[in-house]
């Protein structure tokens, strides 16, 4: 009996790097999540391996677009094959190196506060359709934010810092949002429940962020009727909140930076 490989990929462990020599999956199965799966598990074990970083290279008339989906990037390029290129893409898989320093920078439309924060959790992959978050942060009919250690929050212009409490059920809520008071601009939301964080909007941030390589949209139950979600096919939706917290998703995604 004949037996019909789907999808493979095959990778190879040296200094800690991992280097994915072959990723292949069957046409009628492309689009179905196995890419990602793939790419995912090759990521965690070289990271259980102690693997600080990732690369792999494609031609141009091969899906460039592909690796970039998931926080790689190009590092260089080669005139090769005759009218076409050869591409060599890079990714960070955690902190071996010094290279790997997780700080964001954000600020407001006018330039009145400026902050910057550490984080682990770099990808800005939650949608959240929640009526506070919308009418607040969100012009597309969702905000998003990410996530930072409170205790290294340094903020520029204190003084034109606002903050406002969002009350839910008629009481008041745990979460305080802050904003620039000349511009108007969210800049971030600390609840009282996690004091230890807090949660940049990804529209505040100047630093360049990674794309991440799926979404999840949360709270769709309250989404404004006009909105229509933009569903990749590896995306998971919740009517409420999530299964996993930011730090959880980046952890099982091998995206979480030390």
């Amino acid at each position: 009996m004949r037996v019909r490989s789907a999808s493979g990929l095959i990778g190879y462990l040296y200094a800690g790097w991992l280097y994915i020599a072959l990723l292949w999956v069957d046409a009628d199965h492309r689009r179905s999540g196995i890419g990602t799966t793939l790419i995912t598990e090759a990521e965690q074990r070289a990271i259980a391996f102690g693997c600080h970083s990732a690369f792999v290279d494609t031609f141009s008339f091969q899906g460039p677009d592909f690796y970039p989906r998931f926080g790689y990037e190009v590092f260089g390029v080669f005139d090769y094959p005759p009218d076409h290129q050869r591409l060599f893409f890079r990714k960070r898989l955690s902190a071996g190196e010094a290279w790997m320093a997780m700080r964001l920078e954000g600020s407001c439309r006018c330039g009145a506060v400026g902050f910057t924060v550490d984080r682990h959790t770099p990808y800005p992959y939650q949608r959240c359709y929640c009526s506070i978050c919308r009418k607040s942060a969100g012009g597309g009919g969702y905000a998003i934010n990410i996530m930072g250690l409170a205790d290294t929050l340094k903020i520029r212009g204190k003084r034109a810092l606002g903050v406002w409490n969002a009350p839910i059920d008629g009481r008041l809520g745990s979460a305080d949002r802050y904003y620039c008071k000349k511009c108007g601009t969210p800049l971030w939301v600390s609840d009282e429940h996690w004091p230890e964080l807090m949660h940049p909007f990804a529209s505040a941030i100047d630093t360049e962020l990674p794309s991440p390589p799926k979404s999840v949209h949360l709270l769709l139950r309250d989404k404004a009727g006009w909105v229509e979600p933009q569903i990749g096919p590896d995306d998971d939706c919740f009517d409420g909140y999530p299964q996993l917290s930011i730090e959880e998703w980046h952890k099982k995604n091998g995206l979480w930076v030390d």
